[in-house]
């Protein structure tokens, strides 16, 4: 499965490179992607914005409420808190009977929409004040 969603990425226009043993970084609209390769699943398709904000940045008590937020108000996407940043995953159990050139635009939309809802929280949460120079990139 894991050739079938790089050839359909490829196919969309996306450049995906790998990125060590986690799978494969791909960018969009100033975004950087991860879809993850699942050796003990190939059926489990996951992919992520990983280090959306850093704690650094906010402090761990907003670290957590984006975190919560995120997680409860977004259909179809989880936040999880590795190494002192927000990562927000999109992950699906695939049945064989997809088309990932409609379903992987979609994650992708749909991740880039929580990232602009967790910056935007972000601000509300931090008064503005967090260090954001506003340029939408998690690098």
């Amino acid at each position: 499965m894991k050739e079938k969603i790089l050839s359909t990425l490829e196919e969309l226009g996306f450049k995906p490179e790998p990125a060590e043993e986690l799978g494969y970084f791909f960018s969009f609209e100033g975004l950087n992607y991860l879809f993850f390769n699942n050796n003990d699943d190939e059926d489990f398709l996951s992919i992520a914005l990983p280090g959306v904000i850093e704690k650094d940045d906010v402090g761990q008590e907003v670290l957590t409420l984006l975190s919560e937020r995120i997680n409860s108000t977004i259909k179809y996407v989880k936040a999880y808190c590795p190494n002192d940043s927000i990562w927000i995953f999109y992950e699906r159990e695939l049945l064989g009977n997809e088309n990932l050139d409609e379903l992987l635009p979609r994650m992708i939309v749909c991740l880039e929409n929580a990232y602009i809802f967790t910056r935007s929280t972000m601000n509300e949460l931090t008064g503005g004040n967090n260090g954001d120079d506003g340029d939408e990139n998690n690098d």
